[in-house]
């Protein structure tokens, strides 16, 4: 458990080390500094849930219900970290609302599409609603794995 513990810290702390590394720009003021933090810990989350899916790993030794729960808890984890993300955002800095159309740069409406479909795919995921919406694990598993790319 503690090596899985270090994996995980490591795959978050990496990216910081080498935006450091590469001599990132000054900060603007705490508040925003912090909201794009969390928005950057947030994709690294939603990275690193490609890598532990839910099923076993041979290292460390765990059944799959361990890693369907992690799965499970950095999902809420990393959706957690993107609504701060937003939250932080708007409060800051009330013009970064503008961003919100479709008019915005294609990064800004990228991430707002990939918002829109996590917020989906969050409630969707939880046990009680996919036994309701999908008759075998197998249609859900393809759905979920589509809608995450």
């Amino acid at each position: 458990m503690f090596v899985l513990t270090l994996r995980i810290a490591l795959c978050l702390i990496v990216p910081f080390g080498a935006i450091f590394l590469l001599g990132a720009m000054p900060g603007v003021n705490l508040a925003w500094d912090f909201s794009n933090a969390s928005g950057f810990i947030a994709g690294v989350l939603f990275l690193l849930l490609f890598a532990y899916t839910g099923r076993p790993l041979a290292q460390p030794r765990h059944d799959g219900k361990f890693f369907m729960v992690l799965h499970r808890d950095l999902g809420l984890v990393a959706l957690a970290m993107l609504v701060v993300h937003v939250a932080v955002m708007l409060v800051d800095e009330p013009l970064v609302a503008d961003q919100l159309s479709l008019c915005a740069p294609w990064p800004m409406v990228a991430g707002n599409v990939a918002t829109l479909i996590l917020l989906l795919l969050v409630p969707l995921s939880l046990a009680s609603v996919r036994r309701r919406l999908w008759s075998t694990h197998r249609h859900f598993r393809r759905w979920h794995y589509a809608a995450s790319v």
